[in-house]
């Protein structure tokens, strides 16, 4: 009986007999050429496998820290999209309270500009009151000038008056002096 398979290339065994007669002996050397490209890619698919598993124990590795630095900005996200609420709730707020102020502001414009404007009244009347005063200022000075002349004058007039007065009561007491003597009358030859 035949061996089912040759020990080595040089012999026969029965499955090479069976080969000899199908006509599948043609196709041992590209199969023996697939067989090397599969040890090949095999080898090559192991290396990545094992490429693949480190890269994995790797991942694993860093799914620690990953995780933390995910749970990170999850919470910080959280921490950023209450905080933007708590703003916008704010802002909503204030947009409220800005549309006060803005009337608020309005008003007191308005009345500042009515202050200005009696201010500005105020200003031109006081401005004609003291042209009005320097005029009458004038008016009075040139008075009081005339009025100094005229107590100066009333002084000398009075000063002449009481000098002519004081001629005049001399002459009468003199008059009358002269009329209780007696009279003599000379005569002049």
């Amino acid at each position: 009986m035949m061996k089912p398979i040759a020990a080595n290339e040089h012999e026969q065994g029965f499955l090479e007999y069976l080969e000899d007669i199908i006509g599948t002996e043609r196709f041992k050397k590209p199969l023996e050429v697939l067989n090397l490209k599969v040890e090949e890619l095999s080898a090559m698919w192991a290396e990545k496998k094992n490429r693949v598993k480190a890269a994995q124990n790797e991942v694993q590795q860093l799914d620690g820290p990953y995780q933390q630095a995910l749970d990170f900005i999850k919470c910080d996200n959280d921490y950023k999209l209450a905080k933007s609420k708590m703003l916008q709730l704010k802002r909503f707020e204030l947009g409220d309270q800005e549309i006060a102020l803005t009337v608020k502001y309005t008003d007191r414009e308005q009345k500042m500009k009515e202050s200005n404007e009696q201010c500005l009244s105020k200003k031109r009347l006081c401005k004609q009151s003291q042209d009005e005063l320097n005029r009458l200022q004038k008016s009075y000075d040139k008075n009081n000038n005339e009025l100094t002349k005229f107590k100066k004058s009333l002084v000398d007039y009075e000063t002449e008056d009481g000098t002519i007065r004081h001629e005049i009561k001399t002459s009468f007491e003199q008059e009358k002096k002269y009329e209780k003597r007696p009279v003599i009358k000379c005569l002049l030859i």
